[in-house]
């Protein structure tokens, strides 16, 4: 992306977005605490990786501000959920990344909502488990074109999407 990412002088790596899932880290502190993230507010965020992270749809209200998100990871979230992914239409015009791999709360009934994201170029479906993962390809390649649609296995039994990943 070339950008150039440093670390913050916080040995919490999160502080300042202790609310962003709609609960605490535990790290806590802002700007008053740690008077370097106000030199970043002008910054725009093109990339989040929020993968196995607890959060929800109200949770994803947080991302709204972030009006030049290019791509999202929100692969193993355990509580994201077709609803979440209607959610992500604010971001029609900049989203050009999203994987939602392994998130058990999305069906495609929510990937039908994703049809929003007019500049979407690759979807990872890593891991869901949908009826027909060979339709749901072609529908999503229908609405979305110019998006890579990866994940969906065609080799498992009708109605079984991707086998979990190995223990």
């Amino acid at each position: 992306m070339g950008t150039m990412w440093q670390p913050l002088s916080s040995p919490c790596p999160v502080a300042g977005v202790s609310d962003l899932m709609g609960s605490s880290t535990g790290c806590g502190g802002g700007p008053r605490e740690h008077p370097e993230l106000l030199s970043f507010h002008e910054v725009p965020v093109v990339a989040l990786d929020l993968s196995g992270s607890p959060i929800t749809y109200d949770g994803l209200d947080n991302l709204v501000p972030l009006t030049r998100l290019q791509h999202l990871d929100l692969s193993r979230c355990p509580h994201l959920d077709d609803w979440a992914l209607g959610r992500l239409h604010v971001f029609r015009d900049t989203l050009q990344e999203l994987s939602v791999a392994w998130c058990p709360g999305v069906t495609e009934r929510g990937l039908a909502t994703l049809h929003h994201l007019r500049a979407l170029r690759r979807l990872d479906l890593t891991g869901l488990r949908v009826p027909s993962p060979g339709l749901v390809q072609i529908l999503l390649e229908e609405v979305l074109p110019g998006c890579e649609v990866l994940g969906l296995d065609f080799g498992d039994s009708p109605g079984t999407g991707t086998a979990p990943p190995p223990a």
